[in-house]
């Protein structure tokens, strides 16, 4: 192990940063940025080349959604004077368009029953839906189309068509699917849900709006009509400019992997940080980073992050739920395998037993080292 750069940040803050030999020769990471070692030298001699180079290279971002668990990892390798490795794994795609859209069929009637209905004003109702614009209508404006016509057709059997009863009931039978087409298999939810993100979060109103979706979803099965008609494709629309599912799920993968990395690193054997069961200075700085660099700072961080994943989930669930039947094979597979909350294979279980299996790992190492959990202060 070498000194690799020694870096200053903002605050004052001096830190030597190490790295094994064959990994020094071009580059030094300063908080979670790369130098060039020709840069070096400057970060050394001239405070002002500092703050310009942060500006650059993003050390003055150093609050980003990683930089803490890469510190924390950091800190742990040079405590355990070992390489902490972590493996990326590429996610599974949200599924195409194509593949999530349903079959609606359309019903067909007789030119003397189409005649019929305009005695009860749903004639221009069905003008409207065999004209050419509606040929090129959004699965949100057919949606509001089917709720419509299954509004007028009840009033129309109330005023004595009883021959529409066996039509409402396959329209009714085909709603779940045409509210697919326009909920999950939609352009806007295919955005929210996607990967082409670049913020690693929602933003406070996305929430508010899977859970305001799951409301929507309720009343059109309920043949409301009037609960979607200015809202409808607003939440649609808000969703895919605020909900980011697939940063959150790579914020996910990043944070296993971390996490593994240090329980797998915690977990070797050879060489056994403590051979006398008892403390020692490795096992002393270990604890140090522990309390400093996780129980202080970034367990904190993605413990918030997570607990606002879980409300989201939530309502997600509840949409999902209400239209499993309606679901493709293609997405049952990809939700089960990613935010699935009752599997425990998806991602979101498995990043909540990523945190499990770190504190027990933990515990493995204390045990270990003859190290009393409950002496730790600020731990839980």
């Amino acid at each position: 192990m070498v000194v690799c750069c020694h870096c200053r940040h903002e605050n004052g803050d001096t830190e030597d940063l190490f790295r094994y030999r064959n990994l020094c020769h071009d580059e030094c990471r300063c908080g979670g940025s790369r130098y060039p070692q020709a840069m070096v030298k400057l970060i050394r001699t001239n405070r002002t080349v500092v703050l310009l180079i942060a500006l650059v290279y993003g050390l003055a971002a150093c609050g980003g959604p990683d930089s803490s668990g890469e510190q924390y990892l950091q800190r742990i390798s040079q405590a355990l004077d070992r390489p902490v490795i972590t493996t990326p794994v590429e996610l599974i795609p949200y599924p195409s368009r194509r593949s999530l859209q349903r079959s609606v069929p359309a019903l067909n009637i007789s030119v003397a029953q189409f005649a019929r209905l305009h005695a009860c004003d749903m004639g221009g109702l069905l003008g409207a839906r065999n004209g050419s614009l509606a040929r090129l209508a959004q699965d949100s404006q057919r949606l509001l189309y089917e709720l419509s016509w299954l509004q007028a057709a009840q009033l129309c059997i109330v005023q004595g068509q009883e021959w529409l009863q066996p039509l409402v009931e396959q329209k009714t039978s085909s709603l779940p699917d045409a509210l697919w087409n326009a909920t999950f298999a939609s352009a806007e939810l295919g955005t929210a849900m996607g990967q082409s993100a670049a913020s690693a979060g929602h933003s406070v109103q996305a929430d508010q709006h899977f859970r305001r979706l799951a409301d929507q979803i309720n009343s059109a099965l309920q043949h409301d009509r009037q609960s979607l008609e200015n809202d409808f494709e607003s939440t649609l629309r808000q969703l895919s400019l605020t909900a980011r599912v697939g940063a959150r799920r790579q914020y996910w993968s990043t944070l296993r992997a971390q996490l593994q990395a240090v329980s797998d690193a915690l977990s070797q054997r050879e060489p056994p940080v403590c051979l006398s069961g008892l403390p020692n200075d490795r096992s002393r700085r270990l604890l140090a980073v522990f309390q400093r660099y996780y129980v202080s700072l970034w367990q904190v961080e993605f413990s918030q992050l997570l607990s606002a994943d879980e409300r989201w989930l939530t309502a997600l669930a509840r949409s999902v739920d209400m239209l499993q039947n309606s679901a493709p094979l293609e997405f049952q597979t990809w939700y089960d395998n990613t935010l699935n909350m009752h599997v425990s294979n998806s991602e979101w279980q498995r990043t909540k037993q990523a945190v499990a299996d770190h504190v027990q790992a933990w515990q493995g190492l204390f045990e270990q080292c003859g190290i009393d959990v409950a002496t730790l202060r600020g731990t839980t």
